[in-house]
């Protein structure tokens, strides 16, 4: 395994990258390339979430963790969930005018709904429920510390999951906070855990053949050669073994190029976009929405991705990193270090029972 430092380095340029996939997989108009990044963007935090797990010893160091996991992932959700509504609905009042007691019931059960009910301003805020989902879940089954039995149920769940996808397909139903993509999340999640030395260091040569392959799937899908889709929040997924086929050859080629980039200078100032990130995930569509639509301001698909990183990330410095609520309520964390993951990082360390 390479050392801590090193690692954390990659893994935040990773996440960085991968971040700016997300922005970039929500275009403002339409965008052939948004589906390629979906077959393999999510799939990518969980797998390094999966990466950076620690296993818990006993269901003491689990209830410290479990409660970690609320301050990190759910508190801030809450808050987003609240902050964005309370925006959208000042919109909606002024131009209404007025809003009806009906259209505030109905429109707040989906909301607290969640998951792949709600879009457009939520369109991200199913990952952190099913992240949470997906880490309690690996978290309880590692507590059976067997490696063999561990897999077994992942794979239990993985296929499960792709039943599911098969009902769900003939059959509309809905699941609060995705909380059934966990079956499937835990997937990748268990690769990124057990593969942590393959994933540890990744050669160039390696990092090449897996950005060859993905060319070659992306251009053969293209062509009609090859019929692929997949998308995790709307349980899209039908090929049980191109789905780890290929959302894993397109994340090593990205874990591979986030490690040549943490040899280098350009890469700390990467990896620092994957250390405070948090509001550019639940903020950058939010943001975008709020000038093309409501102040009507127009603009492509460049400009948006520039506008969705940096006008989130401006409010993280200026607002929610300096003081200690809006650390623990927009960031999930109370102390301000110089470098620290907002989310997908486990920083408890293994408790001895």
């Amino acid at each position: 395994m390479p050392d801590t430092r090193k690692r954390e380095l990659w893994v935040d340029v990773a996440k960085a990258l991968a971040i700016v996939l997300v922005v970039i997989g929500h275009p403002v108009g339409d965008a052939v390339y948004a589906k390629y990044i979906y077959w393999f963007h999510m799939p990518a935090f969980f797998l390094l979430s999966g990466y950076l797990f620690r296993p818990l010893n006993s269901w003491a160091a689990f209830r410290i963790w479990f409660v970690k996991r609320c301050r990190s992932l759910l508190v801030p959700y809450c808050v987003y969930l609240t902050v964005v509504t309370l925006v959208r609905y000042y919109f909606v009042y002024r131009y209404l005018h007025i809003i009806e007691a009906s259209y505030v019931w109905n429109d707040l059960k989906e909301v607290l709904f969640g998951g792949r009910m709600i879009g457009g301003y939520y369109t991200v805020f199913w990952f952190f429920t099913c992240l949470f989902a997906t880490q309690v879940l690996f978290a309880l089954i590692g507590m059976l510390r067997n490696g063999r039995a561990v897999l077994a149920v992942v794979a239990f769940a993985y296929l499960v999951a792709h039943l599911e996808a098969w009902w769900i397909a003939a059959h509309d139903v809905l699941v609060p906070w995705d909380l059934d993509v966990a079956l499937i999340a835990m997937a990748y999640y268990a690769i990124g855990y057990y593969g942590k030395k393959i994933f540890g260091n990744i050669t160039p040569a390696v990092t090449m053949g897996a950005a060859v392959v993905s060319a070659l799937v992306i251009a053969g899908n293209h062509q009609g050669l090859i019929s692929y889709v997949f998308n995790l929040k709307y349980v899209v997924y039908q090929h049980p073994l191109l789905d780890l086929a290929i959302p894993v050859v397109m994340i090593i080629a990205l874990v591979g190029i986030s490690q040549l980039l943490a040899r280098h200078k350009l890469g700390k100032a990467v990896a620092s976009l994957g250390a405070i990130a948090l509001p550019v995930v639940y903020l950058h569509v939010a943001v975008n929405d709020v000038l093309l639509h409501e102040y009507h301001f127009q603009y492509g698909n460049a400009v948006a991705v520039v506008i969705g990183l940096i006008v989130p990330l401006a409010i993280s410095r200026l607002i929610f990193n300096r003081f200690f609520l809006t650390r623990l309520l927009f960031q999930g964390r109370i102390l301000q270090p110089a470098r620290q993951s907002i989310f997908l990082r486990d920083e408890l360390p293994a408790l001895k029972s």
